[in-house]
């Protein structure tokens, strides 16, 4: 299992953040492109490939990322966060639903980060949408997917 210190994890999710909200990238030679895009009411929604990186969707979006043809949904958030059956949404438009619940700090840890990383190799080809509340948590497993496993290299 891959050991990633507390601070890096800091660095990873501030590093994000700043790819998302100042639109400047952290890399070198990206294999795609990150750009803004909308899913209905979802807030800081960016598309990478076939992968949405996203806060949290309402019911009524749902028919928008079907009309997407976004077939997988993969959410950050613990039962406690939303107060809807999230999980039947999804299933009853036909996508495939993966919950990894990474709540605080405490919660983004090794186990964490190769579950998520797991997920999106295994949907590499599907069009996905990984969701938290907000995106930042978003943001800083996908930083991990793509330096560990797609090969971007982080500037010092």
């Amino acid at each position: 299992m891959l050991k990633i210190h507390p601070q890096l994890t800091i660095y990873i999710a501030f590093s994000f953040l700043t790819i998302l909200f100042a639109g400047q990238s952290v890399f070198s030679a990206p294999p795609d492109t990150v750009k803004e895009t909308t899913l209905g009411t979802t807030r800081n929604v960016h598309q990478v490939g076939n992968l949405f990186l996203a806060g949290q969707p309402s019911e009524a979006d749902f028919k928008i990322l079907t009309m997407r043809k976004i077939t997988r949904v993969i959410t950050l958030r613990a039962d406690n966060e939303i107060e809807w059956d999230e999980a039947a949404v999804a299933k009853a438009s036909n996508m495939i639903y993966a919950k990894i619940p990474i709540a605080g700090l405490d919660a983004m840890n090794d186990k964490a980060f190769d579950a998520v990383r797991k997920q999106l190799k295994l949907g590499e080809k599907m069009r996905t949408l990984l969701h938290c509340a907000s995106a930042n948590r978003v943001g800083a497993v996908w930083l991990v997917y793509r330096v560990l496993d797609q090969g971007v290299e982080l500037e010092e």
